[in-house]
């Protein structure tokens, strides 16, 4: 029985065509960074920060603005849905992509809710045909402390009743996450 072993470069593979040299300085790493609920894009400036300092000019981090407040009495947008949150950050990475060539590849950290939009987001971005997220070769999807079972197993029964009143303030995101959508 003969084995015929192909030797297969990444760099000559269509699905990795972005693996081509880019220009010394500029970015060629989108990270970006995405809020959780009842949550702001400032309170991830201090993670931005380190990760510009430890990174250095080839990557681009981006904190994520598209689900945070617009103004002190409007209703916060992460109360819309992981669905909404997710389609929001899909579109705001498209347009960060916009007009800069020189990225290559994309990760993703979600703190909270962020990491249901972030998991929602690259599957709103992914081509199967490529293996690329928006145009980008995926390297990594970070999530802290991001509720991806839900949240019914962490609420007693004795505190359903209330939680579920929780759902006038935080809107169709509670109602998933307590996974009383379906």
């Amino acid at each position: 029985l003969a084995v015929e072993i192909k030797e297969v470069g990444i760099r000559n593979s269509p699905r990795h065509e972005k693996e081509i040299e880019n220009p010394v300085g500029d970015p060629d790493h989108l990270y970006v960074l995405v809020h959780g609920f009842n949550s702001q894009p400032k309170h991830l400036n201090y993670v931005a920060q380190r990760m510009r300092e430890a990174l250095g000019s080839r990557a681009e981090v981006y904190i994520a603005t598209c689900n945070r407040p617009t103004g002190p009495l409007s209703r916060h947008p992460t109360h819309d849905g992981v669905d909404r949150g997710g389609e929001r950050l899909a579109v705001e990475i498209k347009e960060v992509i916009k007009g800069k060539s020189s990225l290559r590849h994309i990760s993703l950290f979600g703190n909270s809710l962020g990491g249901l939009y972030a998991r929602y987001a690259i599957g709103r971005l992914y081509d199967p045909s490529t293996g690329l997220v928006a145009g980008l070769r995926p390297s990594a999807l970070i999530t802290f402390a991001s509720p991806h079972l839900g949240l019914r197993a962490l609420v007693p029964k004795l505190m359903e009743r209330m939680v579920k009143g929780l759902n006038l303030y935080g809107g169709d995101t509670v109602r998933q996450l307590l996974l009383l959508d379906g």
